[in-house]
């Protein structure tokens, strides 16, 4: 299953490799820009010089606040128009993968003020969900590592049971990890679902997701742990990004084989079925 998709991959590659990386780059040096943007923002804010600069005006308070506000505004768009960006690379693919044609202006087709905050929601949500799950996979090491250090404080520890201890606490940890990176792959869809349809919420994007994730005979860990050699192998022969174009590729390949097995969706709350796609939607 795993060469079928790698295989899928590469058929979609042929003849469009050179531009696909072209893209990626320039979609990652927009970002890089954005990034630096804000950091700058906050770095000149934050330093002597601007406090100076803005108390030069001889206003009072409220053109401070004004200033942060106007500023806060800005970073907020170019964080939002960040994941727009990236929102935009992750359709480009998905219509690759798809049999289509990309054009280098889907990359900021989510990139209206609207569409660029719902691409920042839907990044948010994600990753909260990634943060909760890593919270309650580590809640046994957590708990083993707060009882050892009370009694090690406490009423002392011989050196074995210490250290059978810290071993325990050590291999609760790395469970833990592995338990989390396994669990989160349900989410790996969603982004190809909200780039696909501007209608998709975030929690309908990963409801989405997680129902071709359950419906899926591929687990994607083993697909991206599969591409880890040429990934660590093109360190040393030629410029590890190279390489993102056959990694996005191959994910957006697994969207396609495994959407196959999922046709509906029944809302938890409501006995009405979601089609998944339909004849009218993309081509992806």
């Amino acid at each position: 299953m795993v060469g079928r998709v790698k295989n899928t991959a590469k058929k979609a590659l042929q003849g469009k490799t050179g531009k696909l990386f072209l893209v990626s780059l320039f979609a990652l040096f927009i970002r890089i820009i954005l990034i630096s943007a804000c950091v700058l923002t906050v770095y000149f804010l934050s330093s002597n010089t601007a406090q100076d600069y803005i108390n030069s005006f001889g206003a009072g308070l409220w053109l401070h606040y004004l200033i942060y506000f106007i500023s806060a505004v800005f970073i907020l768009l170019l964080v939002q128009t960040t994941a727009a960006i990236k929102l935009g690379e992750t359709e480009y693919y998905g219509i690759t993968a798809g049999g289509g044609s990309g054009r280098l202006k889907v990359l900021f087709s989510h990139c209206l003020p609207l569409s660029s905050l719902k691409a920042l929601m839907f990044y948010v949500t994600v990753n909260v969900f990634r943060l909760l799950w890593l919270f309650v996979m580590l809640i046994p090491c957590g708990f083993v590592a707060f009882i050892t250090f009370l009694l090690y404080y406490d009423t002392g520890l011989s050196l074995r049971v210490f250290i059978a201890l810290s071993f325990l606490v050590v291999f609760l940890f790395l469970t833990g990890i592995v338990s989390w990176y396994l669990s989160i792959q349900k989410y790996c869809y969603a982004a190809l679902f909200s780039a696909k349809s501007k209608a998709f919420s975030p929690r309908n994007a990963i409801r989405r997701s997680i129902a071709v994730f359950d419906c899926s005979g591929i687990n994607p860990a083993a697909v991206k742990i599969s591409l880890l050699i040429p990934l660590v192998c093109c360190v040393f022969i030629i410029p590890a990004i190279y390489v993102l174009p056959y990694i996005k590729m191959s994910m957006a390949a697994l969207y396609t084989e495994s959407k196959k097995n999922a046709r509906l969706i029944v809302r938890p709350k409501e006995n009405k079925p979601i089609v998944l796609h339909t004849k009218k939607s993309f081509n992806w």
